[in-house]
């Protein structure tokens, strides 16, 4: 049987945790708000175009997506010209081991070849 009167805790202590509990849940949110907000203030500062300081959450990310498109369309033709050019230099290493081994006409490839590519690549 369950006594009918509440013997740990009266109704003013309650209220009071009832009133902790929010305080405490009020400044969370505040926190988190505020980690939101110094984001958004950090990514509006990391993005290359000048945006108006009060400018609005989705205009920041609207901006911050397409820099990172445009990034990754340099990202990709970076990665093309690497690969080209380390297959450049695998055919120069090719054609110079040749000529270390003293194959005709070998010498006469290489420099051949790096003349063309300096001429077109400058």
């Amino acid at each position: 049987m369950q006594p009918l009167v509440n013997s740990g805790s009266s109704a003013s202590d309650e209220l009071v945790n009832e009133v902790d509990r929010r305080a405490h849940h009020n400044a969370l949110e505040r926190r988190r708000r505020h980690h939101i907000k110094d984001s958004f203030a950090t990514l509006r500062a990391m993005l290359p175009t000048s945006m108006e300081p009060r400018a609005s959450r989705a205009s920041i990310l609207n901006a911050t997506a397409s820099y990172i498109m445009t990034l990754n369309t340099i990202i990709a033709a970076l990665k093309s010209e690497n690969e080209k050019t380390e297959g450049h230099i695998r055919h120069i290493e090719v054609l110079f081991q040749q000529a270390e081994e003293g194959l005709p006409n070998a010498l006469e490839s290489l420099l051949a070849y790096i003349n063309q590519h300096l001429d077109s690549n400058f």
